[in-house]
């Protein structure tokens, strides 16, 4: 498929969205998918920003990179972050922000690689700020040194908080058959997907 590569000296992929997100007020998951390159410099590399509601950046520190997620509701900035995440340039990465203030608890959910890295509580029913800001994919809107590098493959938002489940191993459930050779497959005998791994 295709996918847009950023050396994170690129300016970025801007939709000029305005309102259009008003609709994500009490819930809103964001997915994305990505390739980083091999070695993230000591600075953030912002993967996605609507500024003021959601950024979705990669950090680096001296012990490594993380992911991040600031999500800013009309109440109060939240931020979520992962352990260390291994980068070489060729591991893909998926990273998924659930934002729900319906919840009692941990309204504010940072996925990484299908596995929950952190969760925070939020206000109560708070809505997601409703701002006309652009949304930028690979930047900021500053287009400033915080571009992201590496590989994009796939931005996707939800006005509705979107439950992960977690794999308790490391395989995983397609819903359409894959290529030959590519993985492995295991029958499914009740009707259900079969189950494809890696």
């Amino acid at each position: 498929g295709w996918c847009k590569k950023f050396d994170s000296t690129d300016g970025s992929i801007v939709f000029a969205m305005g309102s259009d997100m008003t609709d994500a007020t009490k819930e809103m998951t964001f997915v994305g998918h990505c390739i980083p390159d091999l070695s993230v410099a000591t600075e953030t590399r912002n993967i996605f920003t609507k500024a003021g509601v959601i950024v979705v950046s990669l950090e680096s520190a001296s012990a490594g990179t993380y992911a991040k997620a600031i999500v800013t509701s009309s109440s109060a900035s939240y931020t979520v972050k992962s352990n260390y995440i291994y980068t070489d340039g060729e591991t893909p990465l998926s990273v998924i922000v659930v934002y729900d203030s319906t919840l009692p608890e941990d309204g504010l959910k940072l996925y990484v690689n299908g596995m929950l890295a952190d969760s925070v509580d939020v206000a109560i029913n708070a809505d997601l700020i409703a701002n006309d800001n652009s949304v930028y994919v690979g930047n900021d809107d500053n287009a400033d040194d915080d571009g992201f590098g590496g590989r994009i493959e796939e931005i996707v938002l939800y006005n509705q908080a979107i439950e992960v489940v977690s794999p308790q191993s490391l395989k995983h459930v397609y819903k359409k058959p894959l290529n030959a050779g590519e993985l492995s497959r295991e029958a499914s005998s009740n009707g259900s997907p079969a189950n494809y791994s890696a």
